[in-house]
């Protein structure tokens, strides 16, 4: 066995080595980053709700306080309420409702986007850890054809050196 060939060798080898390691330190910590982002992800969504929540609520609140608005100003320019009043107090009601459900869509298109992004986080750390989960074989093969392969070269260097001295 020639010095210069198993030299090659064991720097082929780990240089794949080396490189499967470096590979798997990127992946591992491309995952970890798809998994907080992830996290702050489901974070996002827990506020949204209670975001939406708190708005349906002080939306409400403001409604109902119009509505008595409206009922006490009917009252003191003594208008019954029956009628057109009962009309214009049944239209702020629908008025309300229409906008509450326009801001129940509104959270609900938030709510999907989030899903679909969480969707595709969890397809991408799943794609990474199926490729973390070749990178050893794959380094593994990679050092040994690379070291097979420079041992060869190596040796075949050595050889017509050796040859070109004899002549």
């Amino acid at each position: 066995m020639s010095a210069p060939a198993a030299f090659m060798a064991v720097a082929s080898v780990g240089s794949a080595v080396m490189q499967g390691m470096a590979s798997e330190a990127q992946a591992k910590a491309d995952q970890l980053a798809l998994e907080d982002e992830k996290k702050q992800l489901l974070q996002q969504r827990v506020f949204l709700n209670e975001a939406r929540d708190e708005e349906i609520e002080l939306f409400r609140r403001e409604t109902q306080d119009l509505l008595g608005l409206q009922t006490v100003g009917f009252a003191k320019s003594g208008v019954d309420l029956s009628g057109s009043a009962l009309q214009v107090l049944r239209e702020t009601e629908m008025d309300a409702l229409d906008e509450e459900e326009k801001i129940i869509r509104q959270y609900a298109r938030y709510q999907t986007m989030s899903e679909l992004k969480e969707q595709s986080l969890s397809n991408r750390i799943t794609s990474i850890r199926r490729q973390r989960g070749l990178i050893t074989p794959v380094a593994a093969l990679s050092a040994l054809t690379g070291g097979v392969k420079s041992y060869y070269t190596g040796r075949s260097l050595t050889r017509s050196k050796s040859k070109s001295k004899v002549d």
